[in-house]
């Protein structure tokens, strides 16, 4: 009988064909793009390359409207789809929101702004980069999800990313390393609310100032960092692991140990 018995569990555990474990379907991510001062399209489609071998699958959409002859920095190919952000539907067929825009040239409505805003607190994951924090300054419950605004950055430069925080998922196997980027000085980056994991020392004004925390919004797990301008960053691999565990966090997964070495 105990034969028996361990021949149906057997039977009944997932498994592929050949006995090993069913495999674990990708992380869906949906990254928003748009605004005015970065290579939205060419940084992501960097971002989108290296995380895709770490099981996260990154569709990309504009959700800008730019008037002719802008955006200066980058011409726009992407379609431009705000609207996705309104269909319930649509939107949670996504793990998570990967948001890299600046608030030029974007005209959404309140049902899209709160669309992102209910995906999120409804238990779904968040990962701001760069000028995420210089989107929507004017809707305060976007800006408390962020947990942060931007002001103003000092001249791009080289500076040392610093771990503060020990043992963390986003962090593990991350040690200091320097960037060449923007240093964004925020506003109301209060840390009674979120857990603060990575500092440096802003070229600007000499200060120990935050680069990357994560928080919670309701029932969804937020995390911001100020890196992101250009393809300096995108294409380092300490960002790209950043971002991947990140990702990873935000939907509550762990990442496998091999896809971040």
């Amino acid at each position: 009988m105990a034969a028996l018995l361990l021949t149906v569990l057997v039977s009944l555990s997932p498994s592929m064909p050949d006995g090993e474990p069913t495999a674990v379907p990708p992380i869906r991510g949906l990254m928003l793009l748009g605004g005015e001062f970065h290579h939205y399209e060419a940084n992501s489609a960097i971002l989108a390359e290296a995380l895709a071998p770490r099981g996260i699958q990154v569709d990309r959409i504009r959700i800008d409207h730019p008037p002719d002859g802008r955006p200066l920095a980058e011409a726009a190919t992407l379609p431009s789809r705000p609207q996705l952000l309104e269909s319930r539907e649509e939107l949670h067929q996504y793990d998570l929101i990967i948001a890299y825009t600046q608030e030029m040239y974007l005209e959404l409505n309140e049902a899209q702004q709160q669309g992102v805003l209910q995906f999120v607190a409804s238990g779904r994951g968040w990962v701001g980069i760069h000028c995420a924090a210089d989107t929507w300054k004017e809707c305060d419950e976007y800006i408390t999800m962020v947990g942060g605004k931007f002001e103003s950055h000092p001249p791009f430069s080289e500076y040392l990313v610093q771990r503060v925080q020990g043992a963390h998922p986003v962090l593990d196997g991350i040690d200091d390393f320097k960037v060449q980027d923007e240093f964004y000085h925020l506003a109301d980056t209060s840390l009674a609310d979120k857990q603060l994991l990575l500092v440096g020392t802003s070229p600007g004004d000499g200060k120990t100032r935050p680069i990357a925390w994560t928080k919670n919004h309701g029932a969804g797990r937020v995390f911001y960092t100020i890196l992101g301008h250009g393809p300096e960053t995108f294409a380092h691999p300490r960002f790209q692991q950043l971002i991947s565990q990140a990702a990873h966090w935000v939907v509550g997964r762990e990442p496998k140990e091999e896809q971040n070495r």
